[in-house]
């Protein structure tokens, strides 16, 4: 679609040179961008998603944008939409460190004990798997 041709060296430029997708800064520099965002970048990120999840982009600058759609929804207490991102996009990602962290927002803004236990439960997972502490 056009769309991906007009914006996609302005994502290779926004998201060349954030800091590693493991410390803080990385999450609060993306926050920034979505408390930026409007609705019409909104929807151009995810349908730059939608076309290019299976595409040669850099699995690093999809991961943000995914991060900074997440972060978008959640401010604006859209739980639907939130969720609706990580359902859709989420599973592309499980291996990077915040994406345990996006979950148990999710489950959280959910608010059912059920969803909360999900998310803990995911997110000792995913811990033990990296070997940086005990499940």
């Amino acid at each position: 679609m056009e769309v991906n041709s007009v914006i996609q060296p302005s994502f290779i430029h926004t998201f060349s040179g954030l800091p590693p997708h493991t410390t803080r800064e990385y999450e609060l520099k993306l926050t920034k961008m979505a408390e930026a965002m409007d609705e019409e970048e909104y929807r151009e990120w995810v349908l730059y998603l939608d076309n290019n999840m299976n595409t040669e982009v850099d699995t690093s600058i999809l991961f943000s944008m995914f991060v900074v759609l997440s972060t978008y929804t959640r401010r604006l207490k859209n739980i639907s939409q939130f969720k609706e991102i990580v359902e859709r996009f989420g599973e592309k990602f499980i291996e990077y460190p915040l994406y345990p962290h996006i979950l148990s927002l999710l489950y959280k803004e959910i608010g059912t004990s059920e969803a909360i236990e999900q998310a803990v439960a995911f997110a000792f997972t995913k811990v033990a798997e990296s070997g940086r502490g005990p499940a």
